[in-house]
Parts: structure tokens; sequence; C-alpha cells
């Protein structure tokens, strides 16, 4: 299910509590999502709140199947479809790419991503604010994957 929709249905005051439930401080659903193309109804009120860190200790819970609906949210991830970022970044690397959930606006552009390394999962969240592009974010994301290959780290999600 898309973003939007699933605010619809589920509704901005139930995501930010079962958020809060988790433990997240500061992901905070306030309004829809808005492309170039996309302007849907009832937008919202004020712009949505995340943190990084927070965004890539979400995909941790739900890569370690600490979450209700993990399964769920396994095969929504695995089925993004803009794959420009950390898919292509994955691409000939001793890595196997699990999902992915990219956002971009005027100000940053930026993936939160899990990837398998030798029977390790791995969760990441990486993002360009000085707009140096796309072929510098899929860099860094290939530099990270070689470090973890190379160097048999055990996942962590602080």
């Amino acid at each position: 299910m898309a973003p939007n929709p699933l605010m619809d249905t589920l509704g901005w005051d139930y995501i930010n509590r079962v958020m809060q439930g988790y433990g997240f401080k500061t992901i905070k659903i306030y309004s829809k999502l808005v492309g170039q193309s996309r302007q849907p109804a009832n937008l919202g009120r004020q712009s949505n709140g995340s943190s990084m860190r927070e965004l890539s200790q979400l995909m941790g819970k739900i890569y370690q199947n600490q979450l209700s609906q993990a399964p769920f949210l396994q095969t929504v991830l695995a089925q993004q479809t803009d794959r420009d970022i950390s898919f292509k970044a994955l691409e000939k690397t001793q890595s196997q790419w699990l999902g992915e959930k990219t956002g971009q606006n005027s100000l940053v552009l930026g993936t939160v991503l899990a990837f398998k390394v030798k029977g390790q999962i791995y969760t990441l969240a990486i993002m360009d604010r000085n707009q140096v592009g796309l072929s510098a974010l899929q860099n860094a994301i290939r530099n990270i994957v070689s470090y973890a290959t190379t160097h048999n780290l055990l996942s962590q999600n602080s």
C-alpha cells in the first residue's frame, strides 16, 4: 500500500501513537507525501518529522522481525519501484538488496535500506544534504557495503 492511502486508512494520530509506542520520538506524521505531479487531497497540517537515526532503527526493527507487521512491511519495502539509489548501488557487490524507502525534496535526497552480506542483515539510513548528487550517494553506499563485507560487522541499530 502506498504511503498516502495508508495514512488515509490508519490516520496520522494512530500512526504517531504507534511510533511513540515503539519509542520513536522524532518520527511524526502530519501530512501526506507530495510529488512534482501529485498534490493529494487533505494534504495535512504541517511538515512531517524524522531523524536518520530513528529511520534506521525502524528499518532494523522491521528486518529483525521486532514489529508485529514486519513480514508485511518487508514485502512492501522489497516492492519499492524507485530503485535508482541503493538497488543500483548494490549491483555488482557481494551483498543482496532486501528493500528500501527513498525520499527526495528540494533540500535532501536519501534512502533507508536493508541489505544482506554473508547472511547478516544490515540497515542503513543515508542522505545527501549538500546536493553532491546521486552518483556520490551510490558511491557512499558501495563503500559502506564494502566495509561491511570485509570487516564482518555485526548488525547494530544504535
